[in-house]
């Protein structure tokens, strides 16, 4: 029967077909190429529903039958529902974290990344919001609990860990930083020597030089090369306080990593001039510059010229002065205020005058007011009066203040 229905059918097609070939015989190429045109598309949609279908059960899901009756089956189902969540709230915390650090409000920061402390370790800005945030810490007590609130969820780089240090150094919190710093190394993070600098300094700074030697100690154990800033703040400590044997172990140490400088040598110089010993301070002056292979520097020539004039060596001190002049360097008022006071002291009017007349041509006007009187009043009560009153013009016209009995006295006479 179905076979006949089917037989029936087909011959009413050609039936139709042949009527409508004859009635319109210039259209059966244009009915012809349409028919073919929705076989291809029905055989395109076909083969596509038959890969997705081969996709699905190679996933291991359910039956064609199960997979038929749900009308959603070709679409992407989408993340699951926990993925989603995370990505809402992880949006919800980049937002408010950015917001706060806009209006430059750390505190305000510092309480949203404790409010999401489980869930950072899943969001993935997280650690960028959080070096961002380390950078703006205005607080000692802030930055303490921020670190605290993220140290166990957040993978901290040597980066990070240095900010929280550096951070915390600048807050004047040195306790808290050194309890980082052995969290860093708890992590197998190995800190270097930018790391240990802002620890050694505050601690030279509370006056700790003992843990700022120990610091120092332990950067060396573990071949961390220290920085020659670093080595000089220490040296500069030690010699101030006049302790010679720690002084020649930090020069030790200096030498064997090679970072001896001009800064190290004017150290040295005003130490062992607070000692007395000027001779090895000429000594020093003269050799370590040789050895080392650096230019003095106007610091350390400032340092050899005061020790001499301090110690009565107005000759030396002289001759430290044209020097420094030949090599380029100016003058300031320390200088001048040294080789003055010592030509003074010792009644050498003619060498003082030089130094004056010296400073006014070449434009300087750094000139120590109290010596620069002292000069006039000795120069005037010597009979040396030419000196001082040619000493006097130079002053006025650079524009210092010379006391009007100053001026009257050496005028009117």
């Amino acid at each position: 029967m179905a076979l006949t229905l089917a037989a029936i059918d087909e011959l009413r097609l050609n039936v139709s077909l042949s009527s409508a070939t004859s009635q319109f015989p210039g259209r059966w190429e244009e009915l012809r190429d349409a028919t073919l045109s929705v076989l291809l598309v029905l055989f395109h949609f076909s083969l596509l529903r038959l890969w997705r279908y081969w996709r699905y059960l190679a996933g291991g899901n359910a039956s064609y039958e199960a997979v038929a009756a749900s009308p959603k089956i070709a679409e992407d189902p989408g993340p699951p529902k926990e993925v989603q969540e995370t990505s809402t709230r992880e949006e919800i915390f980049c937002q408010k974290v950015l917001a706060a650090q806009q209006r430059g409000h750390f505190l305000g920061t510092v309480q949203i990344f404790r409010d999401f402390q489980e869930e950072t370790v899943q969001f993935s800005q997280a650690p960028s919001l959080l070096l961002r945030s380390l950078r703006l810490a205005d607080d000692a007590s802030g930055l303490r609990d921020l670190y605290e609130a993220t140290k166990d969820h957040l993978e901290y780089s040597r980066s990070m860990f240095f900010l929280v240090i550096s951070s915390l150094c600048k807050l004047r919190d040195v306790d808290s930083a050194m309890e980082v710093l052995r969290d860093m190394i708890l992590h197998d993070v190995a800190p270097d020597a930018a790391c240990y600098a802002p620890l050694i300094r505050t601690q030279l700074r509370k006056g700790d030089l003992e843990s700022g030697v120990q610091l120092l100690s332990q950067m060396q154990r573990q071949q961390i090369e220290p920085d020659s800033a670093t080595f000089q703040a220490v040296l500069e400590v030690a010699a101030q306080r006049e302790l010679p044997i720690l002084v020649q172990e930090l020069l030790q140490s200096m030498e064997h990593w090679k970072v001896v400088s001009s800064s190290t040598l004017a150290t040295l110089v005003r130490f062992y001039g607070r000692s007395g010993d000027i001779g090895k301070a000429f000594q020093i002056f003269r050799e370590m510059p040789r050895k080392f292979g650096f230019k003095v520097d106007s610091s350390a020539y400032i340092s050899m010229l005061c020790v001499c004039a301090a110690e009565g060596e107005i000759s030396d001190a002289f001759q430290i002065y044209e020097e420094m002049l030949a090599a380029g360097y100016e003058t300031d008022t320390s200088c001048f205020k040294a080789l003055l006071s010592g030509s003074l002291q010792h009644g050498d009017l003619d060498t003082a005058f030089r130094l004056l007349r010296d400073a006014f041509d070449r434009g300087q006007s750094a000139v120590p007011l109290a010596s620069l009187e002292l000069f006039l009043l000795q120069a005037q009560r010597r009979g040396r009066k030419m000196l001082a009153e040619s000493i006097l013009e130079d002053a006025l016209k650079a524009g210092l203040f010379v006391s009007e009995r100053m001026v009257n006295s050496l005028r009117c006479r």
